[in-house]
């Protein structure tokens, strides 16, 4: 099944403006927002990439990132979204973040291969 976040979300996150680069930013209280939700329980987010905001309309990469290891033997989807954003809420609880940082989330509703 495929899931598509909410309006509520998708209308908020920051267009990306890096050559190369189409994606959506999460600033961190809409970020936090979201991994509190119920919402967010039905993804698996598999990792985060950090970006700054060098001017108002452009960003770069920090390269500091955090990524959950794979799905354990026998644990369900529903066990690994629950883990993965443990993990996820714990690297953003302890990193030094500051209103110049943006997220971009690495998420799936589902994995097809493992287990």
């Amino acid at each position: 099944m495929d899931r598509h976040l909410s309006t509520q979300y998708q209308s908020k996150l920051k267009r990306i403006n890096i050559a190369g680069v189409d994606e959506v930013a999460w600033e961190l209280y809409l970020l936090m927002d979201f991994l509190n939700d119920k919402e967010s329980d039905f993804y698996a987010i598999l990792g985060v990439d950090v970006l700054i905001k060098t001017s108002d309309n452009e960003m770069s990469y920090t390269y500091d990132q955090c990524s959950i290891d794979s799905r354990r033997q026998g644990e369900s989807f529903t066990e690994f979204c629950k883990r993965s954003k443990g993990y996820i809420l714990a690297y953003l609880n302890s990193y030094p973040t500051t209103d110049k940082h943006m997220f971009i989330l690495i998420m799936t509703t589902e994995i097809t291969a493992g287990f």
